[in-house]
């Protein structure tokens, strides 16, 4: 698998264009350009998601871009710090013999 990631950061259909399957369209395009191109990952931020959570669950606004800022670096954040974390990982035991821990989410060579 490769190392190169691709972001999405929001798929939205305008109302007009629902239920005909346009963002499945987009979605599968985008899936084959990654294939072909070697990407490893494809990470599809799910702030629109998290902020909807809190709409219902907390009431607070649903539409408040300052809060979907928020929530989009929260999961950006989760999911570098995952990603990073499993990499380190994978340095660490795949490449035993060249690296070495340099710190939880780090290594170097040995």
């Amino acid at each position: 698998m490769s190392d190169t990631l691709a972001f999405v950061y929001n798929v939205y259909t305008d109302e007009s264009h629902r239920r005909r399957g346009i963002a499945r369209l987009v979605m599968d395009t985008i899936h084959a350009w990654c294939r072909e191109r070697g990407v490893g990952s494809l990470f599809l931020a799910l702030a629109a998601v998290v902020r909807f959570f809190h709409f219902a669950l907390f009431e607070e606004p649903f539409l408040s871009l300052s809060s979907y800022a928020v929530d989009f670096a929260t999961a950006f954040a989760a999911a570098t710090l995952g990603y990073r974390t499993v990499r380190a990982h994978q340095m660490r035991t795949q490449y035993g013999w060249l690296m070495r821990a340099s710190g939880p989410l780090g290594w170097r060579r040995a």
